[in-house]
């Protein structure tokens, strides 16, 4: 039994996202509460279980607050 690939034609399968950013993330941000993306603040949610980025450049930056006081931040 012989399997006939075509590389080209199984890559065409999935979709790739380009980072909307230039630079890469800098996670040392999570220790003053910002964005490691846009540098911005990071708002909770009611209960401050979830942080996230209210940017306008749409980067959709979400992190639980366990692995942000893991990563160094403060609730």
């Amino acid at each position: 039994m012989e399997l006939n690939v075509n590389i080209n034609e199984y890559l065409k399968q999935f979709k790739v996202y380009n980072p909307k950013t230039l630079f890469p993330p800098n996670f040392e941000n999570l220790q003053k509460n910002l964005c490691p993306v846009c540098n911005r603040k990071l708002y909770p949610n009611m209960q401050k279980t979830i942080y996230r980025c209210k940017s306008k450049a749409g980067d959709k930056f979400v992190i639980r607050s366990k692995i942000l006081l893991a990563l160094g931040g403060s609730l």
